[in-house]
């Protein structure tokens, strides 16, 4: 049996919710949903991805920040995810958190390692979530 691998991860900044973005048109592309077995149950959870959020991860010893902006490449009203590390950082703002972390890493160490950006996020850390509702 295998365990799955859980990585630290450091809240930096809560960041803010913008009740025209987190409560619009788009607003179920601004919170995490998180799916939970309760008493046999499935409970569904819902978390904010907040302007200006920032965590940070440390992965083969380099440290990761990864930060929520307003707008991306497709939508100024969507959410945008930006990864940095030391003195690089994405290109351009990134359509989810998957991508933003997983393209600055493969550049940085020329792999096609791909990472779940919400678990890099913390998005499943509950000392995390309490923080951010």
């Amino acid at each position: 049996m295998s365990k799955q691998w859980k990585p630290s991860v450091t809240l930096i900044a809560t960041g803010i919710i913008i009740p025209d973005l987190h409560f619009g048109p788009f607003l179920r592309n601004w919170w995490h949903v998180r799916s939970l077995q309760e008493n046999g149950m499935k409970v569904e959870q819902y978390y904010p991805f907040q302007i200006g959020m920032k965590t940070q991860v440390e992965l083969k010893n380099r440290p990761f920040i990864i930060r929520i902006v307003q707008g991306n490449k497709h939508n100024n009203l969507l959410l945008g995810f930006f990864c940095e590390s030391l003195s690089e950082s994405n290109e351009e703002v990134e359509n989810d958190p998957t991508s933003a972390i997983s393209n600055l890493y493969k550049r940085i160490f020329q792999t096609e390692t791909r990472f779940s950006g919400t678990l890099l996020m913390g998005m499943d850390d509950n000392d995390i979530l309490s923080e951010i509702v």
